[in-house]
């Protein structure tokens, strides 16, 4: 009989240790706090409400981005609250990560901004390898870095879950001020690493000489329009010479500041030498843009797109010739023509706006801590932020990371438009009279929409950009192969600008009709001359170049030209998160109920 109870022992203690396994990996556990902005008059939320993955396919995008970028989960997030609760912006509070070793019974964190801050915390209890239960509560408080205790905070949420390990839920929150929600989710593994603190000398220098460089790209509109002077940069240089960063310190154009700093990254300097030693060095330089004397030249080496090659070049001299006839018809069309347009665009400010700052506490002398005498550092240890009451000359008691946050508000705007292409003076002109804004009939009935972002797109003549005739000698082409589009056989046909950079564009693919060679769709990459200054000043700044996608697909059709029915602009950053693009802007706009009063062409006009 002790044998067999022996052996039964040892087969329990064989199958309890893959539990115990999974019951000792460290988890992350994150909330992600939400505060909606709806519409004047637009009701609330009435009762708290929980959303989980399986009931809710909105949240699908959300589930598979869990373990990617961060800025990819913010979006699609931020995407599940327009969508399911109809807001028009989102203010980005915080993102909390707590690491729980399954063992403390309290994670207990403040969060400091500059106008509001919040304490976080968290009870969790390990309900099987796969399951937590948490009680949360968030305290919010109108405070300073100072002052660490509660009081007068507000609890705005106080919330007992249930997560699913890799599940995320978004909980709703009533408030009078503004619903709140909270998303919440928890992985194995252990939040981020707080970023180090990096001390660098940097030696402020005449400027070295320049070994490499490369001009900025200065489109010829631009230079139309007689747009010049002196950009002033500060460059900052590594050891070996190669560019670390450009600054602005005199802009000129959004434009012209976004390509000069695109191509001074591309520089490369004598390396700056203190006492025989290779140092990082600064320098101050300044670019003139002269539109009298500019000439422009390759900034960006151009690589054949995938799929090109010699052998399908057979008929492109066909293609090129047909497709510039059609867009010489496509550039005749002249004014008396509506469409209903509408309008949905969603701004992210997904950069992460987290900082980090350490706190240690060293004792100065030997003796209890006098409760009475320091009541500051009291509230730290009735806080669980110190345990010890007996200090030692020297010692580390206690150190902590604090997490400092500006919110961020991330918005929502859908307009629907009587929208109307006319010349004026040979200029072509755009005019949009919003029919609603937001869901709403605006105030004054001719109220217009005014936003070069809309118009800077060219929905209508954005073939004319590649393959106008005048344009074709600025562009290398290929036939890439072919692809049905709307049920049509089509050619894609690649151009590549010869400069790199041809007027914003650096790519384009346009789907052509392969019996009459109309224009059925174009993608563009490239960013816009004008409209976007926001986004080149972003990229100015922290040294980047965005993904800013632009495709039109066109439809309706009159008198052998295509109008277009649909255009999506996506624009994204990269090289910020090395595990993906961050999201910045998305606009998706639909043309319908076109009337046409009068549609021009070469030879005649048709009623």
């Amino acid at each position: 009989m002790k044998k067999t109870i022996t052996l039964l022992l040892l087969v329990l203690g064989i199958n309890m240790l893959p539990f115990q396994a999974e019951a000792a990996d460290p988890i992350v556990i994150c909330l992600h706090l939400f505060q909606g902005i709806r519409e004047e008059g637009q009701t609330g939320l009435k009762a708290v409400e929980i959303l989980q993955a399986a009931s809710h396919p909105e949240l699908a995008s959300l589930k598979a981005s869990l373990g990617g970028a961060e800025a990819a989960r913010t979006a699609a997030a931020l995407e599940a609250l327009l969508e399911i609760f109809g807001l028009q912006a989102v203010d980005d509070l915080f993102l909390h990560e707590a690491g729980w070793d399954g063992k403390a019974s309290l994670l207990d964190d403040w969060i400091f901004g500059k106008t509001i801050s919040f304490r976080v915390r968290i009870s969790p209890k390990r309900l099987s390898s796969q399951q937590i239960a948490l009680h949360a509560i968030i305290d919010r408080a109108k405070t300073t870095v100072g002052t660490m205790t509660a009081a007068g905070t507000e609890t705005v949420v106080t919330q007992n879950l249930v997560l699913n390990l890799g599940e995320p839920i978004i909980v709703g929150l009533p408030n009078p001020a503004g619903d709140y929600f909270l998303l919440a989710w928890a992985a194995i593994g252990t939040p981020g690493q707080k970023p180090e603190t990096i001390k660098e000398m940097i030696y402020y220098v005449t400027p070295p000489k320049p070994l490499t460089q490369a001009l900025p790209s200065f489109p010829e509109e631009l230079r139309r329009r007689k747009m010049g002077g002196r950009i002033g940069l500060r460059i900052t240089i590594d050891e070996k010479g190669n560019v670390r960063h450009v600054d602005v310190e005199k802009p000129l154009h959004a434009y012209l500041n976004y390509a000069v700093v695109q191509a001074f990254l591309q520089w490369t300097f004598e390396p700056v030498r203190i006492k025989e030693k290779p140092v990082v060095a600064a320098f101050r330089l300044g670019y003139d843009f002269n539109p009298w004397l500019y000439m422009q030249e390759e900034t960006w080496a151009v690589t054949p797109p995938p799929g090109a090659s010699a052998a399908n070049r057979g008929d492109l001299g066909q293609v090129l010739d047909q497709t510039a006839e059609y867009c010489q018809k496509l550039a005749s069309v002249v004014s008396d023509y509506v469409c209903e347009e509408s309008i949905q665009e969603t701004h992210y400010d997904l950069l992460s706006n987290r900082r980090w700052a350490g706190l240690v506490v060293k004792a100065t002398s030997k003796r209890k801590i006098d409760e009475q005498e320091n009541p500051a550092f009291r509230d730290r240890i009735n806080n669980g932020l110190i345990a010890d009451d007996q200090i030692g000359v020297g010692r580390k008691v206690w150190e902590k990371w604090f997490q400092f946050v500006d919110p961020k508000r991330d918005k929502r705007n859908i307009y629907l438009c009587d929208y109307q292409i006319f010349r004026k003076d040979k200029i072509v002109q755009e005019h949009r009279n919003i029919l609603k804004e937001n869901g709403k009939k605006p105030a004054d009935p001719k109220k217009v929409l005014q936003d070069r972002r809309f118009s800077a797109l060219g929905s209508l003549f954005a073939p004319l950009r590649v393959l106008a005739k005048n344009r074709q000698p600025k562009f290398d082409y290929w036939i890439a192969g072919e692809e049905k589009v709307q049920g049509k056989k089509a050619l894609i046909l690649t151009a590549s600008p010869k400069s790199g950079d041809e007027d914003g564009i650096w790519w384009a693919r346009i789907w052509v009709d392969k019996e009459n060679f109309q224009v059925l769709k174009s993608e563009i990459e490239g960013v816009p001359i004008d409209g976007h200054e926001d986004i080149l000043n972003e990229c100015a700044s922290l040294n980047i170049r965005p993904r800013f996608l632009m495709t039109h697909d066109y439809k309706t059709e009159k008198n052998g030209v295509l109008f277009p029915w649909r255009s999506e602009v996506l624009v994204a950053y990269s090289g910020i998160d090395a595990r993906g693009p961050v999201p910045r802007l998305k606009i998706f706009m639909n043309y319908d109920k076109y009337k046409f009063f009068a549609v021009a062409t070469e030879s005649q006009v048709i009623r």
